[in-house]
C-alpha cells in the first residue's frame, strides 16, 4: 500500500484491489479511493479508514509530513518533525492488527507546541534560541499520556516567544526560530496567542490535532477558526 498527496492535503491510497480504477479513471471522481483532504478529514473518518485497512499510521504520518513540506513555508506553523515519527507509527500498525487499538488516538498523528518537553529528539525551546540543543531530563506529563493512548507525536508547532514573555512588546506568534506564523484566512495575517502554531496547523490540515497551552489558545483560534478544548486545538 502506498499514498500520495496533492492540492490542498488529498490523500490517495492505492492498493492493489483498486489500481486498476485509479489507472482507468480520474482519481477525483471516485470517492470510495479517497480518503478525504487532510483539511477537512475527521477522526472518526480516520479511525474507519485505519480498522478497515485502507490506511496505515504510517501513511498518515508520511501524508502529514508531505503537506507540511509542501506549505510550511508560507505559514511557519510547524518548527520541526520528530525523526521517530514514522518508525513509532509502524510499530503502532504492528500492534493494531493482533491486538486491536488501544483507544481513539492509536496511530494518531498530533502535533505540540514548542514548550512540551519530548525526549524525541526534537528540541523543546519555548520558540527561543537560546534553548536549541537543549534536552529535558523527562517527557512532559500530558506528552507522556497521549504516547500511553497510541499517539504519534508528528513534531513541534511554532509560538510566541517564550509564551509573550519575550518583551512587553513582542509580536504575536513569533519567535526567533520560527519567526512570525501567519493566519490562513488572509495573506500575510498576524495570528493572535502565543498558540498560534497550533491553532494554524490544525486549520491548514497539518495533524489530525495539536496542543496549545492555556488562554493563548483562545486568541490562536478567533484567527484559525479552531476550538479550544482544555489544552488541544482540534476539530
Amino acid at each position: 500500500m502506498t499514498s500520495t498527496t496533492h492540492g490542498d492535503g488529498l490523500l490517495v491510497v492505492h492498493t492493489e484491489k483498486i489500481q486498476p480504477a485509479i489507472q482507468n479513471h480520474n482519481t477525483q471522481n471516485n470517492p470510495q479511493e479517497l480518503i478525504p483532504r487532510l483539511r477537512h478529514i475527521t477522526l472518526p473518518r480516520i479511525l474507519s479508514a485505519l480498522d478497515t485497512n485502507l490506511i496505515t499510521s504510517a501513511d498518515l504520518v508520511k501524508a502529514y509530513t508531505l503537506r507540511i513540506q509542501q506549505i510550511n513555508h508560507e505559514y511557519n506553523a510547524i518548527l520541526q518533525l520528530s525523526p521517530d515519527a514514522v518508525s513509532v507509527a509502524h510499530a503502532l500498525d504492528a500492534e493494531r492488527h493482533p491486538r486491536g487499538r488501544r483507544g481513539l488516538l492509536h496511530g494518531i498523528p498530533i502535533l505540540l507546541k514548542d514548550n512540551m518537553p519530548t525526549l524525541d529528539g526534537t528540541d523543546t525551546c519555548a520558540g527561543s534560541l537560546a534553548l536549541v540543543g537543549a534536552r529535558p531530563r523527562v517527557e512532559a506529563a500530558v506528552v507522556t499520556a497521549l504516547r500511553s493512548a497510541g499517539a504519534v507525536v508528528l513534531g513541534k508547532t511554532n509560538m510566541a516567544e517564550w509564551s509573550g514573555f519575550r518583551s512587553t512588546s513582542g509580536c504575536s506568534g513569533w519567535s526567533g526560530i520560527g519567526g512570525q506564523t501567519r493566519g490562513v484566512y488572509y495573506p500575510g495575517q498576524k495570528c493572535s496567542g502565543s498558540s498560534s502554531g497550533s491553532a494554524v496547523a490544525v486549520a491548514l490540515g497539518l495533524a489530525v490535532a495539536a496542543l496549545g497551552t492555556e488562554v493563548c489558545v483562545i486568541l490562536a483560534r478567533e484567527k484559525c477558526g479552531r476550538k479550544r478544548t482544555g489544552e488541544v486545538c482540534g476539530r
